[in-house]
């Protein structure tokens, strides 16, 4: 088994969500490992189910984007992206997760009248 690098671990379905990160100079999260790589989720590649990373739709609900939010979408009358699944995986990596800019934006709101009295 060769040396992985930070982030290029398994996802596993029933524990908390890892950080997107970025860049991916290895550092790929993924749904699903062979065993060759480690992989543990055993039922699921003993079923014949491949090895794969999270596609930028999975990174983004993980992160707590809505799941219509367009990341990834068609130019008019062509079949390119507007944005590559590369720079897909870069937008999500960047971004604030939703969730947490609301409860940040939700306590802060809380506090403004304490903080700025007249």
């Amino acid at each position: 088994m060769g040396k992985h690098c930070q982030g290029q671990a398994e996802i596993h379905l029933d524990g908390l969500g890892p950080t997107i990160r970025s860049e991916h100079h290895g550092n790929i999260e993924y749904r699903r490992l062979s065993v060759e790589h480690g992989g543990k989720l055993t039922d699921e590649l003993s079923a014949g189910l491949p090895e794969r990373r999270l596609t930028p739709r999975e990174c983004a609900l993980i992160q707590t984007f809505p799941p219509d939010y367009p990341f990834v979408s068609f130019k008019e009358d062509s079949k390119r992206f507007k944005v590559s699944q590369s720079g897909a995986y870069k937008v999500i990596g960047n971004a604030v997760p939703p969730m947490l800019a609301y409860n940040i934006a939700r306590r802060l709101q809380s506090l403004w009248p304490v903080i700025f009295k007249d």
